[in-house]
This record gives structure tokens, sequence and C-alpha cells, in this order.
């Protein structure tokens, strides 16, 4: 009497809307996003971001400023042009000229044929960065100060 097989049929892993597996090769950082946040942790040579002395209406002005500066580059992919100061914005633009971001700074290899969309990756790190820097900055008051607080959807 011959048995009958019964197929297993394989079953597929469900996933979240929006999330992908690791082996597609997400993009948790690259040069320039390292970049951004060994300029922002501050050095002998230059001031963390923010300053001690930052109001929230700065904050604000220089969030906003640096995501143009990015945005507008990534959007042209050219390098921004120079800024004056010492702004986060100003520093980002200095960096982006040295590294001829988002020209040619290196990506994965299984996002060269989507540049602008790694790019626009790249700023989502960045601007995550940058928040989890203003939420732990201890001179905004309450709110501010605690590293606990950011980033509010898990850990990265």
């Amino acid at each position: 009497m011959a048995t009958k097989k019964t197929s297993k049929k394989k079953s597929t892993p469900v996933r979240k809307r929006g999330v992908r597996a690791k082996s597609q090769g997400l993009i948790s950082s690259t040069e320039f996003v390292a970049a951004v946040e060994k300029l922002t942790r501050g050095s002998r040579t230059a001031s963390a971001w923010p300053p001690e002395r930052s109001t929230p209406e700065r904050l604000r002005k220089d969030l906003g400023a640096a995501m143009d500066l990015l945005l507008q580059a990534v959007l042209r992919l050219d390098v921004p042009e120079a800024r004056r100061g010492d702004s986060l914005e100003a520093r980002l633009a200095a960096l982006a000229a040295e590294m001829d971001w988002p020209r040619s700074t290196a990506l994965p290899a299984q996002w060269n044929r989507l540049q602008r969309t790694a790019r626009f990756v790249e700023i989502s790190l960045i601007a995550d960065h940058l928040l989890r820097r203003i939420s732990s900055f201890r001179g905004l008051g309450q709110g501010g100060g605690g590293s606990s607080s950011w980033p509010p959807h898990g850990s990265r």
C-alpha cells in the first residue's frame, strides 16, 4: 500500500509593512552618516552640536536649515554650496564638499542603482542622529537631557 505524501507548504515569514529583511541590504550607516555623527560629537578643533547655550528657537532653525541643505543636495545630486559661519548648516556643507557628497561618496553596492533613494535614507539616519542629540541636550530643561528618551520608536 502506497502512502500518500503530503507536501508541507513552506510558510513565508510575515513581515510588517515597510520593514525589510536584513538580507536585502538595509543601510544602517555610510561613510557620510558616520562623518556627520563624528562632526556633531565635537573634537579638539570643533565644538559639538548643539552648542551649549542653544535655545529651542536656535535648535529649530539649525535643524531646519541642515535638513533643507541635505535635501536640496540630494534632489540636485550635487554638492551643496559653501555657507559662512560655524552653524550646523555651514559645517554640513563643508563636510559634504570635502567628501563630494552626494555625488560620489560610497554606497553599499546593492544601492548603486538607487542612488537618490539611498541618499534619502542617509538623510533620515542623520535626522535621527540630530534629534537624538537634541533629545539628550541638557540646555533645554524639561524634555531634554536624557539619553533614555530617544528614540521613541525603539533602539537602533
